[in-house]
């Protein structure tokens, strides 16, 4: 069977497509037939919209050992696993295909309600667009939410390219030279169903409580900040600014493995395994997760800021004097929850179910 995904090809720019290629590795890993289609407009077509600047060119023919075929290859492949939603061409194909849903419900919910982006209506009706065979969601907790729109929805855990993202070469990054002991890094996108906003509190009120009279610095280091975002939320850094714990503030940044390895502890709102999460206990970061996160033994209620805080000061002393131990409890707990191999298998038994 020749299995080909489709999505919308951004290298280092959009978390879909990393797990889109690393689903097609590893697919190919364990002997699937399994290429990528580059679902965006071609430069030409680009042009004659009027859209150049939706244009980006990148070299795909050895995009990490990934490798992509044009439309008409694609076309004739046995099953279409599409990532970013079917193009027109690729309705008119009429191919068998199922539908990888990326986003959080509410995130997609949210997006259609205050911005008409009509992706929740298009997943209640895409079971009855021809060739249809399945909807596939990367995190359990979300099959219920799923099974409102699609009649069936089956579930693959997220996995991460263990090798990619490893703990080799660790402390290597300076963050911009404002390091501190120890680095705790924020690197969620501020989405409307749940941004880092708690969070950075949170660490605000553990270093007003804990670090007043501390020996060792801690730095917050804050990622994924895009220009627009950055300058609606400088009333909230100003206060970090004030305490002296901010260290590093930037955009999306191409050198994510290399941070990883040298941060200590990431803070974020979620429970499933975002790729934040992923990618830095991959790394042997300790991560603070919400409140029923269940792949770090550190959780907390980011709104209970007193409860968080402590829990991160918890972690920040268990650095301080464990940090070989903590790196490789996070290391483990990545290799056994996301490993890409498991992922891979678990899709194959979905393509030979629905087809």
């Amino acid at each position: 069977m020749k299995i080909v995904h489709s999505v919308d090809i951004t290298p280092g720019r959009c978390g879909l497509y990393e797990t889109t290629r690393e689903l097609v590795y590893f697919e190919r890993e364990i002997g699937l037939d399994a290429y990528i289609y580059d679902s965006r407009p071609d430069k030409n077509a680009a042009l004659e919209s009027g859209n150049p600047n939706g244009y980006k060119e990148y070299r795909w023919d050895e995009e990490r050992s990934v490798p992509i075929i044009p439309l008409s290859e694609a076309v004739e492949c046995d099953l279409l696993v599409s990532h970013s939603g079917l193009t027109a061409d690729l309705i008119r194909a009429r191919m068998p295909f199922v539908q990888v849903a990326h986003g959080r419900p509410y995130s997609s919910f949210l997006l259609e309600k205050d911005e008409n982006k009509q992706i929740y209506s298009s997943y209640k009706i895409l079971h009855k667009t021809e060739g249809y065979k399945g909807a596939i969601t990367l995190w359990e907790p979300y099959v219920a939410y799923l099974e409102m729109l699609f009649p069936k929805v089956h579930y693959a855990p997220a996995c991460v390219d263990l090798d990619l993202w490893g703990i080799d070469n660790r402390d290597k990054f300076d963050f911009g030279g404002l390091g501190g002991d120890v680095n705790v890094v924020i690197s969620d996108l501020w989405r409307k169903d749940k941004d880092p906003y708690h969070v950075i509190n949170g660490f605000y009120l553990f270093y007003k409580e804990y670090m007043t009279k501390a020996k060792h610095s801690v730095k917050l280091h804050l990622y994924g900040l895009e220009e627009s975002i950055l300058n609606s939320i400088q009333c909230l850094l100003s206060i970090g600014r004030e305490l002296g714990c901010l260290g590093e503030i930037a955009p999306m940044v191409p050198s994510l493995p290399l941070i990883y390895r040298s941060a200590d502890i990431l803070l974020t709102p979620h429970n499933i395994a975002t790729r934040t999460v992923r990618e830095a206990m991959a790394c042997g970061v300790t991560v603070v997760g919400g409140p029923s996160n269940p792949f770090t033994k550190y959780s907390a209620d980011p709104e209970d800021l007193r409860w968080y805080s402590k829990i991160i000061n918890d972690v920040v002393k268990s650095r301080l004097s464990n940090k070989e131990a903590e790196v490789k409890i996070a290391r483990d707990s990545a290799m056994r929850n996301f490993d890409p191999i498991r992922t891979a298998k678990r899709l194959e038994e979905i393509y030979l179910e629905v087809m």
